[in-house]
């Protein structure tokens, strides 16, 4: 495989972590740092805007429905609400006990994961919503034995996969927020999980260097892999074949794929951890790009010129 580096840029002293490109595939891309949101154009190869949004370090964020508005989780137990149109905090939700782990948003819903043990729902409806944000509702809770670490929510906003620092793996309706299943799998916290497109299999990562693939009905093991460095992060890949791009520890992006359990390509992308990995096509270019960030605080976008590239396109 060959790598051609297009951007690298320089981040701050903290490790990265995970952070969402806009649906629309506008070519901005968002990360959350220490206490920074940090804003590049991939298309220019530069930031645009840095951001101190909170005297804590930030975990996540995701773009809202109107492409304006980016969600951030904190460690200092709160969610914020970021203009891009305006640059800065529209509003505040307070809405956890300790450090808010990871925020989704889908579907006029926001959910917000958190080491008070539970994954709260919210809901914004931004069709209600003539200037600035819709009213943010709550709507559930969820709660788990321990801290969550990760969430994944299907693409109909029917169910739901948490992971925790316990090593669970739980199972949920959002219909009725009531758990189907929740079952020990790691022997330490879990990194990710990840429902299947078809809701048939869940696959997790942890930080016993193991992923696993679960049958969604029976909870039971289908599949699992002890590998020489714990995956970070991974995402599923869009496509009828059942094939994940995962970051490990060793800085490699990996591609997997799951209906065989294997790896099928190997990018080794940074010296230290791929702390993310995501995949967009870009206007006006011809390839598909893989973004990662990892613990140097650079953040690469390679071209890819083998089967990666079209499993991306």
């Amino acid at each position: 495989m060959v790598e051609e580096e297009v951007f690298k840029g320089s981040g701050e002293n903290e490790e990265l972590t995970p952070s969402e490109l806009p649906s629309n595939d506008d070519a901005r891309r968002f990360d959350v740092k220490d206490s920074y949101l940090k804003m590049y154009s991939l298309e220019e190869q530069r930031q645009l805007r840095s951001f101190n949004m909170s005297l804590m370090a930030l975990s996540s964020c995701e773009v809202m429905e109107d492409n304006k508005t980016i969600v951030v989780g904190c460690w200092d137990n709160r969610v914020y609400f970021y203009s891009i149109e305006y640059g800065r905090v529209l509003d505040t939700l307070n809405g956890h006990d300790d450090a808010v782990s990871c925020v989704k948003w889908k579907k006029n819903m926001l959910f917000t994961a958190s080491w008070d043990s539970t994954v709260k729902v919210w809901e914004m409806d931004f069709s209600t919503a003539r200037n600035g944000l819709p009213t943010v509702e709550f709507l559930g809770q969820l709660d788990h034995d321990d801290g969550v670490t990760c969430l994944d929510i299907d693409q109909d906003c029917v169910s739901m996969v948490t992971g925790t620092k316990d090593g669970q793996v739980c199972l949920w309706d959002l219909a009725s927020y009531y758990s189907l299943a929740c079952t020990p799998v790691h022997s330490g916290s879990v990194n990710c999980c990840l429902l299947s497109q078809d809701k048939r299999r869940l696959f997790s990562c942890g930080e016993d260097n193991l992923i696993k693939v679960l049958d969604v009905e029976t909870m039971t093991e289908l599949f699992t892999k002890d590998l020489q460095h714990q995956i970070c992060c991974m995402k599923m890949l869009p496509g009828e074949s059942c094939n994940l791009l995962t970051g490990d520890s060793d800085g490699c992006l990996n591609l997997w794929d799951m209906d065989k359990g294997q790896v099928t390509q190997t990018l080794k992308a940074h010296s230290g951890a791929a702390k993310f990995a995501c995949c967009a096509n870009l206007p006006e270019q011809e390839k598909s790009q893989a973004v990662t960030e990892m613990e140097q605080h650079l953040l690469k976008v390679t071209k890819e010129r083998s089967y990666l590239r079209s499993i991306l396109e």
